[in-house]
């Protein structure tokens, strides 16, 4: 199995919203040579903005988040020529008083591949801007969400 080209950034912020502290993390993958990307988006609590990136990258993802709160996992496999994307955030702490604002993920994939789609959120904000990509399933459990597609 082979990992693919997957670049992150971390960039450590004091942003005291509610007095808590928030990290914002880049996420890129590049797309080396995949035919199509199976996406799985498992989100709880969470604002989600997703749109079609102009990068030529798979993924360019922004995620901002309280990471005493929030566990955020980003993991991207490719096994021949396939891709499959996991996003996905858990609360640490079982605290059902979180606010949406403290895990925020923007979301641009990219159009140069077969997307599929399995998206599953709890109590989310979220914009979903499927145009310009290539879509070849989507399968979405949007809990008590408000959701514009």
């Amino acid at each position: 199995m082979l990992t693919g080209m997957i670049t992150w950034g971390m960039l450590s912020s004091r942003i005291l919203a509610k007095e808590r502290t928030t990290t914002t993390e880049t996420k890129k993958i590049e797309l080396s040579g995949e035919k199509e990307v199976k996406v799985k988006i498992d989100l709880g609590v969470a604002v989600i903005d997703l749109e079609k990136n102009d990068s030529g990258n798979i993924l360019d993802a922004e995620m901002e988040y309280d990471p005493d709160q929030i566990k955020v996992t980003a993991d991207y496999r490719k096994f021949n020529g396939k891709g499959r994307l996991l996003l996905e955030s858990d609360n640490k702490e079982n605290d059902l008083d979180l606010d949406t604002e403290n895990n925020y993920w923007k979301l641009g994939f990219g159009d140069q591949i077969s997307l599929s789609f399995d998206i599953d959120v709890g109590a989310c904000e979220a914009d979903f801007d499927f145009t310009g990509l290539s879509i070849d399933d989507l399968q979405m459990d949007m809990g008590a969400s408000s959701v514009e597609a």
